[in-house]
């Protein structure tokens, strides 16, 4: 199982294969990414502060019971603040446990009402936040450049360390950084139609659990981070097949140019008897991907693009058929590459 390649893999999920222990480091990756691309560059300056502002109100109340509880005030007084950070943890745990690196039992230990074991906590997370905060300005720079520069061409996994470009960081310190993709808050109106938004947002909270609970993609899960993976590969276009696509929306500019295509191929996609070539329908799905403007309804999957509020272009298929899609695309890809190393293997005299 551990000789398969990551196109395998993906192949293996895209058909609903149950085996286990297929969750990696590569597809944790691709399914930050896939969060990156629907998140669509937003991140924003106030998503640090806001962290901050929480995870330093927690370390206060804490510090405040241990001060309570040393100097002996009224019980009632204790359990009312104790109740009170119980209650913020409760609704800032995932925040919280990402500066909890050594796995500490918080509840447990405000349970103890201990002011040692209170210190202890005190201690830790204090130590992460401070860290957090003399990297910031690296941490910054890296997530700048990864933003800025996706779809990445180039990176690769190596013990546990990413390679994009000139830059190199350990997994940890990338999901470290990458941590605001996993609150659903941060994912900001794209769709001016409310249902629409809630379908988008459904598939994005359906990512992030996935994420948290490093749970295997299946089903419609999948789709947006084949997807993904596709946005940093070179398509043969000429190879798959596109009419299963309904156009539901061109702009007019664009169906014009193609008004001579009028040979019905069964190979792509048709607005009425107009052929739409595959390149550029690939083009589109690939420009409408990055910003992760996507989502699914019913039993479809929709690619569809905003721009002022307006839909400009839309395209749908159902969620088989987009399988079928994803799966000769990665075909193909094993296919190209199966090639190219049969090249480099044949000795040149």
């Amino acid at each position: 199982m551990n000789n398969l390649s990551y196109n395998e893999l993906l192949l293996k999920l895209l058909n609903n294969d149950k085996e286990k222990n297929l969750f990696n480091n590569e597809l944790l990756l691709n399914m930050y990414l896939t969060l990156l691309s629907l998140n669509n560059k937003n991140y924003h300056e106030d998503m640090y502060i806001k962290e901050l502002d929480i995870i330093e109100n927690f370390l206060r109340k804490v510090n405040n019971l241990k001060v309570k509880i040393q100097l002996k005030r009224k019980i009632e007084e204790i359990e009312l603040l104790h109740n009170e950070i119980k209650e913020i943890y409760k609704s800032n745990k995932r925040l919280i446990n990402n500066y909890n690196l050594n796995n500490l039992e918080i509840i447990k230990i405000l349970d103890t009402n201990d002011p040692v074991n209170l210190t202890k906590l005190i201690d830790n997370l204090t130590k992460e936040k401070m860290k957090r905060a003399n990297n910031k300005e690296r941490c910054d720079n890296i997530r700048n450049k990864i933003i800025n520069d996706f779809p990445l061409k180039e990176y690769h996994i190596d013990n546990d360390i990413l390679y994009i470009d000139t830059i190199s960081i350990p997994l940890d310190e990338f999901y470290t950084i990458f941590n605001y993709l996993l609150n659903i808050d941060n994912y900001y109106q794209k769709y001016a139609n409310d249902r629409i938004h809630k379908l988008y947002l459904k598939l994005i909270g359906n990512l992030i659990n996935n994420i948290i609970k490093k749970k295997l993609p299946y089903d419609n899960a999948i789709i947006p981070i084949v997807l993904t993976r596709f946005l940093s590969q070179n398509i043969n276009y000429s190879e798959v097949f596109t009419n299963n696509f309904n156009i539901e929306n061109i702009k007019i500019t664009d169906l014009y140019s193609f008004a001579n295509n009028k040979n019905i191929s069964n190979k792509t996609a048709k607005w009425k008897n107009i052929s739409i070539p595959n390149e550029y329908l690939y083009r589109k799905i690939e420009e409408i991907s990055i910003k992760g403007m996507y989502y699914y309804d019913n039993d479809k999957f929709i690619i569809e693009n905003i721009e002022n509020n307006v839909s400009d272009f839309k395209i749908s298929i159902s969620i088989e058929d987009m399988k079928t899609f994803l799966s000769q695309n990665i075909l193909n890809l094993e296919n190209q590459s199966s090639k190219i190393d049969w090249f480099f293997s044949i000795d040149k005299y």
